[in-house]
C-alpha cells in the first residue's frame, strides 16, 4: 500500500521547504526528496543527474532530468513530477 495523496503532498511541501531547491547547493537533499518512492532506473538516473550538477554538466543534468521526468509521468507521480519539474528549472537558473 502506498501513501495518499495528502501524505505525498506533505512530503512534497516539507521537501520543498526543508532543501530549498538546488539554489542553496544541497544536492543530496535534492537526491533524496526526488527518491524516496523511487526504485530502479529513476534512482540511478537521479544519482546521475547529482553528479552531473557536482560537476557543472548542466545541459547533461538537464537531459538526465527530463528521463526521470518522463518516468514519474508514466508512474502517474504527481509529487515526484512537480520534484523533478522544479529541479529542471532550477538547473536552468543555474545554467
Amino acid at each position: 500500500m502506498g501513501l495518499s495523496l495528502h501524505q505525498r503532498i506533505a512530503i512534497y511541501l516539507l521537501s520543498l521547504l526543508s532543501c530549498n531547491s538546488l539554489l542553496i547547493g544541497n544536492l543530496s537533499c535534492f537526491s533524496s526528496a526526488l527518491s524516496q518512492e523511487s526504485s530502479g532506473e529513476d534512482t540511478t538516473l537521479l544519482d546521475t543527474a547529482v553528479e552531473q550538477l557536482n560537476k557543472s554538466q548542466w545541459q547533461d543534468a538537464i537531459f538526465t532530468l527530463e528521463q526521470v521526468l518522463k518516468i514519474r509521468r508514466e508512474k502517474k507521480d504527481l509529487p515526484g513530477e512537480g520534484l523533478v519539474l522544479g529541479n529542471i528549472g532550477n538547473t536552468y537558473r543555474l545554467y
